[in-house]
């Protein structure tokens, strides 16, 4: 029996439906803060996260490191670089304990031979992609701090969804928050600290609950805090 045919987790946008041969895929698992894989590494297949959250980063020319996405089950990982064969150019890391379903790349690039089915499946996914990229730029460009935390906190909420108390389900730390908006982690402190005491969050250690999601979401689209 193949571990996909046993699998609580299967996603809708799960690979495995797709390949010829699914006993071909390994189950691998990562630690919180451990390196799936790291920049300018030969990839030998492609990954399916099949439970759990991973960041994705860049190591910018002055050696900072950028978070560039949080993603989450469902998602491919190492696609670009197994179709053109190039090395990697992002880091990925477990941000959350991580469940990954991994294909070679000799299976993979059959599968994409013989179904021509999977191919509108990486063009979804690919679109997917450049929105995200799009709308991350847009928000990075053209917004304030204020602005950029707001809607950095809605995007936790409308990805990652919130638990039986309303906090959210994701917990990100201060540093990978500046790192993704590219701001200090003192600006981010800071101005968690101005959204809490206007009502609009609230913090208890680890737990991070939006109380008022549409100011939130005036604030994140320029409407003044």
């Amino acid at each position: 029996m193949s571990y996909c045919s046993i699998c609580p987790g299967s996603s809708p946008t799960c690979i495995r439906k797709y390949l010829i041969d699914d006993d071909s895929i390994l189950n691998l698992h990562f630690k919180e803060g451990e390196l799936i894989f790291d920049e300018k590494q030969q990839l030998r297949g492609i990954y399916c996260i099949k439970t759990g959250v991973c960041k994705i980063s860049k190591r910018s020319a002055n050696g900072k490191e950028q978070i560039i996405h949080f993603l989450k089950e469902g998602t491919l990982l190492g696609i670009r670089s197994i179709l053109n064969g190039e090395a990697t150019n992002l880091k990925a890391r477990a941000l959350t304990p991580v469940e990954v379903c991994f294909v070679s790349k000799s299976s993979f690039l059959e599968t994409l031979k013989e179904n021509q089915n999977i191919l509108n499946h990486l063009l979804n996914t690919f679109a997917e992609y450049l929105k995200a990229t799009d709308d991350r730029i847009v928000v990075m460009g053209q917004n304030k701090m204020v602005q950029k935390l707001a809607h950095f906190l809605i995007k936790l909420y409308v990805d990652f969804g919130e638990d039986q108390y309303g906090n959210l389900r994701l917990y990100v730390k201060r540093e990978d928050m500046a790192s993704y908006l590219g701001v200090t982690i003192e600006s981010i402190i800071r101005m968690l600290k101005a959204f809490e005491k206007k009502g609009l969050i609230r913090i208890e250690g680890k737990l991070l609950k939006l109380k008022d999601i549409s100011e939130l979401r005036n604030i994140s689209t320029g409407f003044k805090f």
